[in-house]
């Protein structure tokens, strides 16, 4: 089922961004920063823990009337506040992608942009490896992101999101598994970018 959604979302896509003489190409970029949390859902497995988290944001779109449907890829930093010795001697900073599809709306100045909870691509590498010295990647995510945006110029905006990302399973080696407790990363961020 889940995999029948992502299909029909990429058809969805594909079809937004299809030549039309009523449509205009939307394109964003812009930088985020702001403030987290990281934990799995049992709270034990992994510890809740606050980081910082640094991201490029960036959007293709087609605007209908006022309405934005699209693609939305982001690449971030996540680093650790919390000290590693307060949370069982652990260290979950590492670095994100996705690649999702977004809608929204324009009205004036003010634009809304959700991600929608389903991922085409997608990746957390952790820094820290494994006791076997093997680099962890958590995938098979779905993330839930509202955006808010105010244009400050015709080409520039500023705005906030909050965005909450969970994987339900690690890949190690090429194999995948599933995870015991799904891992969840929840993070309020101000942005600031170009718009066009």
């Amino acid at each position: 089922m889940h995999s029948f959604i992502k299909k029909l979302s990429l058809l969805c896509c594909l079809f937004f961004l299809s030549p039309s003489a009523h449509a205009l190409f939307f394109t964003s970029g812009a930088l985020k920063a702001g403030l987290g949390t990281q934990k799995t859902e049992d709270g034990t497995t992994i510890q809740s823990r606050k980081l910082a988290a640094y991201s490029l944001d960036a959007n293709l779109a087609l605007s209908y009337f006022g309405f934005i449907a699209g693609v939305n890829g982001e690449y971030g930093l996540w680093r650790q506040m919390t000290k590693p010795s307060e949370v069982g001697n652990s260290n979950t900073q590492g670095s994100y992608r996705a690649l999702s599809p977004v809608i929204g709306y324009q009205l004036s100045s003010l634009r809304v942009l959700l991600k929608l909870p389903i991922s085409f691509s997608d990746n957390y590498k952790f820094d820290k490896k494994n006791s076997s010295s093997q680099t962890i990647n958590y995938t098979d995510s779905s993330t839930f992101s509202l955006q808010l945006h105010w244009d400050s110029t015709p080409v520039t905006f500023w705005g906030v999101e909050y965005q909450k990302t969970t994987f339900e399973k690690s890949k190690i080696n090429n194999t995948e598994s599933a995870l015991s407790s799904k891992f969840t990363m929840n993070a309020v961020s101000l942005m600031y970018g170009l718009h066009f």
